[in-house]
This record gives C-alpha cells, structure tokens and sequence, in this order.
C-alpha cells in the first residue's frame, strides 16, 4: 500500500497529549459522549510548590486501565523489543497503520522542523502518528508543534526515525522507552451514567480524592489536591512567580479552561435526555468566558510582566471558585433529582 490516513478528529481536549491522542480517535464519531461526559469532570493538582505545577484532569489513562472504547487497553511497548527484534521504526508505523493502530511515540522534537525546538537542544515529547505516504516518505503526525499549538503536520521518514533514535532515556525519564498503539473498537457502547456524573461532581464539589477508589491496584498519590481545592493551589503557583525570571505555565489556565467548557458542553448534552437545565448552561457559559479570560490574561502577563497582573489573575481565579461552588451546591440536588430522566 503507498498510503493510508487512519482517521482523526479536533479531541474536546488537547491541554495534554496523554488526553488529546486518544480522544482524537474517540471523538470521530458521536457514540463516544455517553462515555466522555460520564468522566472528565475531576481536576487534580500536583508539585507547584517545587516552581512547576502539573495540573489536569483526573481520569484513568488508557496506557494502563481499560477503556471500553478502545479494542483492548492500549498496547504498550517498550522500544527495546523493537531494537531486539531488529525492527525498523518506519517500517513498524507502517506495518501499525495498515492494521488500523495510531502509534504513540516519544522522540526528540530538536529533529522535527515544524516543532518550536527544532535545531535546539534535545527535547523529549509525545507524538502522534496516523498515516503515512510511501510516495512522498511523510507520516501525518499529530502533537504540539507551531507555537505549541496541538495540530497535525507531515513529517519526513527519515526525521522521525532521527528524532526516535536519538530519544535517549535515563533513570529520569523512562516514560521515553513506551510505544502506545491505540484501536477503536468498532463494537463498543457506553451509555451516559448520571450516576457516574453526580458521583463525579460530589468528589469535585468536595476536593474527594477520586483516586482512592482505584486504590486496590496503585497507590494514592498522596501528595495530589483534588477538585475545587486545586483553584487554592493555583493561587499559590501564582504567588511564587511574582519574583522569579521565568513565565508562568499556561498549560494549567488553559485546562481550566477546558474543563469549564467541558462541564457546560456535558450539561448541553444532558439535556437531551428532557432534563432543563438552562440555568446552569447558562451559568457555565459565563464560567467558561471567565476562565478563557484568565488564560488569555496569563499570556498577556508572559509577553508583558505588567506589574499587578498576578493580583487580578489570582482575584479573577477566586472569583470563578466562588460561583462554581455556588453553582454545584445548587445543582447537584437538582440532578439527584432528576435522575429519571436518565432511565431508559
């Protein structure tokens, strides 16, 4: 075969690549909402007092839990096999995609042109390869590249495997030996839970350690926040930039923003089932506005250091915190509620 393009969509969520891989998958066609809505509702906070912060939504990774979406939980190799078994990279991709697998790889974007890093020092980073093109020797790979902006590009055979082979791990980045191939399962179905969904937003609402629950197969993270508790850490990150050098990280403003948009996307969706929540999509419309407005304040802050600025993004972040905790508490019971309306 000269080429194949397995098929993508834009993933309702591409703070991360560990979300925005699979979801691009997932999200070709509607019959991935029942599930999507029924997740993606649980924030987690982590390591922001060491200057960094990783903050994201709290859901199970299909690297390593089952997703009913998927054919199985996705396959994870490590690149040793591949080296053992005398296997070339650009022939494994090749040989993935005819049989209908995306692939997940770590390489050094320093050899990818349209990467930011290009030609700079060694930079280790997640991309996403769906289809390739014998003829023009280009994959169709998707990840963070012009501005770091999530989007899909052609690169050559020959620079990925470059950029493969010279993505070196050590003890300190690991994660850089796993391939991840990912299927669709074409007979899955997950119905929307309403179950899962006030479950889910009573552990927000109560900054519930959600990953107590999976608690028989890996260890808490006991050094993680939860829920709305995270705003209070957000706060905090802010606190100790107003001193230093560097920007500040626009990744956890812009989660934010993806989740006020997620939540108001999930209620839009949950009306189909008769429910009338109007008031509160119209609610999460102004909390979406707001927090689109804090990430665009962040980049403003980056590119100026307008003194000041980290008060009124601090201030604008407590203010958000204030009206969802509103919100929730006035809308939880109404879902308990309304939870009939779910039934089939």
């Amino acid at each position: 075969m000269d080429f194949k393009v397995l098929p993508i969509a834009n993933p309702p969520i591409s703070s991360y690549a560990n979300h925005a891989f699979y979801l691009s998958v997932l999200s070709c066609s509607d019959d991935y909402l029942g599930w999507f809505f029924s997740n993606y509702i649980q924030l987690k906070c982590v390591d922001y007092r060491r200057g960094s912060i990783w903050f994201d939504f709290y859901t199970l990774d299909p690297a390593y839990h089952y997703n009913p979406l998927l054919t199985t939980t996705s396959q994870v190799l490590q690149r040793e096999m591949l080296s053992i078994s005398e296997i070339d990279i650009v022939d494994f991709i090749i040989n993935c995609i005819d049989a209908d697998f995306y692939v997940h790889i770590n390489i050094d974007e320093s050899y990818i042109p349209q990467s930011p890093r290009y030609k700079q020092s060694p930079f280790f980073h997640p991309v996403f390869i769906y289809g390739y093109n014998r003829l023009k020797r280009s994959f169709n790979v998707s990840g963070f590249f012009n501005n770091y902006k999530y989007e899909s590009v052609l690169v050559d055979f020959d620079l990925v495997k470059q950029g493969y082979t010279n993505a070196k791990p050590d003890h300190n980045n690991l994660w850089i030996n796993r391939l991840q191939l990912y299927k669709k399962n074409p007979s899955s179905s997950y119905e929307f839970d309403i179950n899962c969904v006030i479950e889910g937003l009573k552990e927000y609402h109560g900054s519930i350690p959600s990953d107590q629950k999976i608690r028989h197969f890996e260890k808490p993270d006991q050094e993680a926040f939860f829920g709305l508790k995270t705003y209070e850490y957000l706060e905090e990150y802010l606190d100790i930039h107003q001193n230093n050098t560097y920007g500040v990280d626009i990744r956890p403003f812009h989660v934010l923003w993806e989740h006020k948009k997620t939540m108001n996307a999930r209620l839009n969706y949950m009306n189909r089932f008769g429910t009338d929540l109007d008031i509160f999509i119209s609610q999460y419309d102004s909390l979406e506005k707001r927090a689109l407005e804090v990430r665009n304040m962040v980049l403003k802050y980056n590119i100026t250091r307008e003194s000041g600025m980290l008060a009124r993004l601090k201030c604008s972040l407590n203010n958000i915190f204030i009206k969802e905790k509103n919100i929730l508490e006035e809308m939880i019971p109404v879902l308990e509620r309304s939870k009939h309306y779910f039934d089939k």
